[in-house]
C-alpha cells in the first residue's frame, strides 16, 4: 500500500510539472476523494501538487484545513499525528501567502507564529527578508542575535546579504540617507563571511 502510494505522488507531481492542468486536478482530486479519510499527510502532499501547478490559493486552503485537523486532534491524543509540525505548517502557508502576493497576509501569519513560538528561528529569518520595513528588520535582526547569543549563522550573513540584493532599492535609499554606500555595505558583509566562515568557499 506504501510503495502504491508513493507511484501515485510521483505520477501526480510528473503530470503537474509538465504543466497540464486540468489533468493534474483531476487526478489529484479524484485520488484525494478515495483516500483522504482525515489523513494530514496526503492533505500536506496534495498541498505541495497545487503549489507545483501554481494553484497557490488551494494549496493555502489544504493547508488550513490540514491546520484544522491538527488543532482539532491535538486535543485527542489517540488520532494526533505527531509528524505534524504546527510552526513549519504554518510557515509553508506564510510562504505561499507571500507567493500569492498576500504579502500583508503573509506577515499577519509570521506574527501569528512568533506570538505562539517566540524562540522559532526560521520565522525570524522569514520576516526579516519579505519585510520591507527597515524598522521591522532591524528588530528582527536584533532578535536573531538574541537567539543565536549574539553569534550570527552562515546562512544568518547569507540571508542579510540575499536581502541586500532582494530589497536593493529600499536598502540604497536607507544607506543614501546615513551617509553610506549599498556595495560597500555588501563588500563588509562578504568579508565577514570569508573572516569568520574561511571554509565557505562560495564566500570568497
Amino acid at each position: 500500500l506504501e510503495i502504491k502510494k508513493i507511484i501515485q505522488r510521483n505520477k501526480m507531481r510528473a503530470i503537474a510539472t509538465v504543466d497540464n492542468k486540468p489533468d493534474a486536478l483531476s487526478i489529484i482530486q479524484n485520488h484525494y476523494n478515495l483516500h483522504s479519510n482525515q489523513n494530514q499527510e496526503f492533505g500536506i502532499e496534495l498541498a505541495r501538487i497545487y503549489y507545483l501547478i501554481h494553484d497557490y490559493s488551494s494549496s493555502e486552503s489544504q493547508l488550513q484545513l490540514v491546520l484544522s485537523q491538527t488543532n482539532s486532534s491535538s486535543s485527542n491524543s489517540s488520532n494526533s499525528n505527531s509528524f505534524i509540525i504546527k510552526e513549519e505548517l504554518l510557515l509553508a502557508i506564510a510562504q505561499i501567502q507571500f507567493k500569492n502576493k498576500q504579502i500583508s497576509k503573509a506577515e499577519e501569519t509570521l506574527k501569528l507564529i512568533l506570538k505562539q513560538y517566540p524562540d522559532w528561528l526560521p520565522a525570524y529569518r522569514y520576516y526579516y527578508l519579505i519585510s520591507s520595513s527597515i524598522t521591522i528588520k532591524q528588530s528582527l535582526l536584533t532578535q536573531i542575535k538574541n537567539l543565536t547569543n549574539q553569534f550570527l549563522t552562515l546562512n544568518d550573513y547569507l540571508l542579510i546579504i540575499i536581502d541586500l540584493f532582494y530589497h536593493k532599492e529600499l536598502w540604497s535609499g536607507y544607506f543614501i540617507k546615513n551617509g553610506l554606500n549599498w556595495k560597500i555595505k555588501v563588500k563588509s558583509y562578504l568579508s565577514r563571511i570569508v573572516l569568520t566562515f574561511p571554509d565557505y568557499n562560495k564566500g570568497w
